[in-house]
């Protein structure tokens, strides 16, 4: 292998290493909250093949009395948050150690070494700092030397040879020197901070995420996902004549949860609706959020508001409406009176020209003879000249009519009286017949 070429695979590996983080993460102290890590090892085949699941534990899981790589391990007490911060500080200690191996494999590279002899050296480095991190427990050092030697026929760990028999490569051989147990990991705190490494070194499953139009417009582009992780929702397709519902899986009428973590291949089939069969969605009633938005809009007036309104536009008094009907009164038919009851001279008084109704209380009172002959007259003509009536509202409006001509003929002897006044000899020669009002007798 040319040296630019290994130059950048261990520089891939360290790319893919360094991007877990740089901290070591906090240990899980509250007893109270249940830990749940973001990455769930739930969907790593690797991890659970050493631990199971233990709601108890500090961290949500524990080793397999039956795992070939941690069963000396099941012995602990994983509930006890003591025992889990001594094996919380041990197990990043051990993670540290991954840079002593990047280190050796860059050296040896730079020197020209072969990818066999880097990969040996590198793969006997990981054994020795596997062994190191034991330096304080030698009961579990005993026992790990004791597995090592039954499953790999070395208490030191895997030889190279087994190594290479298993991966296939050499490069893949340097490549897992750098690698962890997902398990141990779990355990102890630090499964979210090594995903990363789970991710290059193969350990996470891939998931095929496809859609199905179900014969109506084009089908999205399908999607491949990590176990574990989530399909992201597609646009909504399209098709003249249908409504698209949604997606569901087969076999399932229930709508599929994009929020919800794939744990193996996917098939998405299309809900569809034809539009010529679907009925127009009622309108919701409102909420009462909305009827309040209503209310606030178009509220009902205080009493300061009315109060405001009428002092803006008040009522017209009794005097503006007397002025209006002055101004604009309908016409009212005067009342002829009938024959024969004429003045004192025994002629038949004519009848009165129709004019605009004068309201009474302008009208100026008249004490003269003569004019109260008249008016008497007039009175009696009326009174007796109106139509019986059954009706009240025949009744009231024939006497509005009654007190009309009424206050008519006593304007117009007013009128007379101050035409005599200014010009008294002219009002004898128009009519010598009736006697003039001397003054201060009104």
């Amino acid at each position: 292998m040319k040296r630019r070429t290994l130059t950048a695979l261990i520089l891939t590996i360290l790319v893919a290493l360094c991007s877990t983080g740089a901290r070591v993460p906090a240990l899980a102290t509250d007893t109270e909250a249940k830990f749940s890590y973001e990455h769930s090892p739930l969907y790593n085949p690797k991890a659970m093949a050493d631990i199971i699941e233990n709601p108890d534990a500090v961290y949500g899981f524990s080793p397999r009395p039956d795992s070939g790589s941690l069963s000396s391990y099941a012995a602990y007490d994983w509930t006890d948050p003591d025992v889990v911060a001594l094996a919380h500080e041990n197990r990043w200690a051990y993670l540290q150690e991954d840079q002593r191996i990047y280190d050796l494999a860059m050296s040896m590279v730079n020197e020209g070494t072969g990818i066999e002899e880097i990969a040996r050296k590198a793969s006997a480095l990981r054994n020795q700092i596997r062994l190191e991190s034991y330096r304080d427990d030698p009961e579990g050092l005993a026992m790990v030397k004791a597995r090592n030697l039954e499953k790999y026929g070395n208490e030191d760990g895997p030889t190279p040879e087994s190594l290479y028999e298993k991966y296939g490569t050499w490069e893949a051989v340097l490549d897992n020197s750098f690698n962890t147990n997902p398990g141990m990991d779990a355990c102890c705190g630090f499964y979210d901070y090594n995903y990363e490494k789970y991710i290059w070194f193969g350990q996470i499953p891939k998931c095929t995420v496809s859609f199905d139009a179900a014969g109506h417009g084009e089908a999205p582009v399908g999607q491949s996902v990590y176990a574990g992780e989530f399909a992201q929702e597609p646009e909504d397709p399209a098709a003249t004549g249908w409504k698209f519902l949604g997606w569901h899986t087969e076999g399932s009428t229930e709508a599929f949860d994009f929020s919800a973590p794939i744990a193996a291949d996917t098939v998405l089939l299309a809900m569809w609706a034809d539009e010529s069969d679907t009925e127009p969605e009622p309108e919701p009633d409102p909420t009462p959020e909305e009827e309040k938005d209503t209310e606030e809009k178009d509220p009902e007036p205080t009493p300061e508001q009315e109060q405001e309104s009428e002092e803006k536009d008040p009522k017209p008094t009794q005097e503006q409406e007397q002025k209006t009907e002055e101004k604009d009164p309908e016409p009212k038919p005067t009342p002829t009176p009938a024959s024969g009851q004429g003045s004192g001279s025994g002629t038949s008084t004519p009848a009165a020209p129709t004019q605009q109704p004068i309201a009474a209380s302008r009208a100026t009172p008249v004490s003269s003879a003569p004019l109260a002959t008249v008016v008497s007259r007039a009175s009696s003509t009326t009174a007796s000249a109106l139509p019986k009536v059954a009706d009240p509202t025949d009744a009231s409006l024939a006497a509005s009519l009654f007190l009309a001509g009424s206050s008519l003929l006593g304007g117009h002897a007013a009128r007379r009286r101050r035409a005599a006044k200014a010009s008294p000899h002219r009002s004898r020669n128009r009519n010598p017949q009736t006697p003039t009002t001397k003054a201060g007798h009104e």
